[in-house]
């Protein structure tokens, strides 16, 4: 009895993972946005409040989330999320522990994750589509300032109550917003855009 139950809960979570999967891809397919989200955020962090705000009905700023980092320089971009529980749709944000011009920061929406890589979509810092539900390895030359040690790595999970309540047709289309996202082929990533 308590074998089945288990099994249950989990073929729940994973139905749930995928319908957190498909409205978050869908929703970077089709939706437009500003570079900036209400002046607190601009390029790949604005990207993930729209994310959030369309997806899951809150946004980085309404505190529906736990925060978790690593306490100092990591590459265990693997490890991190696995021990912590991530999820589809929380966001993993990679930054040096410097501040300034030369910084590296950048946000991406985590999709799933293994050993061999992370599934994410995300966008440059020019605020344009860079990914979306693609699988980058972990020494991927896109990604090396971010995975390779040089950088802290910030969890922010969002609420479970908000996570469960997701369906693959959640996302809220925005209108009159700006053109079509297009995918960008480098990464524009060195940007102070992150809280």
């Amino acid at each position: 009895m308590l074998f089945s139950s288990s099994v249950t809960k989990a073929a729940a979570a994973s139905d749930q993972t995928e319908a957190v999967i498909t409205a978050i891809t869908n929703y970077a397919e089709q939706k437009t946005f500003k570079s900036s989200y209400c002046g607190k955020a601009w390029g790949c962090f604005a990207f993930c409040n729209y994310v959030w705000k369309n997806v899951f009905g809150h946004d980085y700023y309404s505190g529906k989330l736990t925060t978790i980092s690593t306490r100092g320089k990591s590459s265990n971009v693997y490890q991190f999320p696995s021990q912590n529980q991530a999820k589809a749709g929380d966001i993993l944000w990679c930054h040096s522990p410097n501040s300034g011009k030369e910084s590296i920061t950048h946000n991406m929406i985590i999709l799933k994750y293994d050993s061999s890589g992370i599934w994410l979509s995300d966008a440059t810092s020019a605020g344009e589509l860079w990914h979306n539900n693609e699988k980058i390895n972990y020494d991927s030359p896109d990604y090396k300032d971010n995975f390779n040690g040089s950088c802290i790595l910030t969890l922010y999970k969002i609420s479970d109550n908000l996570w469960n309540s997701v369906s693959p047709t959640s996302a809220s289309i925005e209108k009159n917003q700006n053109p079509p996202l297009e995918k960008h082929p480098s990464p524009l990533y060195r940007s102070t855009d992150n809280p």
